[in-house]
């Protein structure tokens, strides 16, 4: 237990000895050591998330948002623990449940 104590407080104790500071300089507690390093070595998979981001906000602006309302009335006539119940009873499949959800709905879209 005294090990953890003291490993915790090593790893922490630069930071409590910037807070008993009568005026800490705050801005030691907001740079992230090597971060500029990082971002040049991952600059090519950086950019390629940044892609990736832009094409998720261009399906949700633009597919799911539009329809936001209608996907909500459509998920609240789904009656998760009444279809739980017919797979334990084994009266349906999860698959025969998926497949009455897309005839139900998949029209819809």
């Amino acid at each position: 237990m005294h090990q953890e104590s003291f490993d915790h407080y090593q790893k922490i104790g630069q930071f409590v000895q910037l807070f008993d500071q009568p005026h800490p300089d705050y801005s030691r507690f907001t740079t992230v050591p090597g971060l500029d390093v990082f971002v040049q070595q991952n600059k090519a998979d950086l950019e390629q998330l940044g892609k990736f981001s832009e094409i998720v906000q261009k399906v949700m602006t633009g597919h799911i948002k539009p329809n936001l309302d209608k996907i909500i009335e459509m998920l609240d006539k789904i009656e998760p623990d009444t279809e739980t119940q017919k797979i334990v009873m084994r009266e349906k499949t999860q698959a025969e449940i998926f497949d009455g959800i897309n005839e139900k709905f998949g029209s819809e879209f």
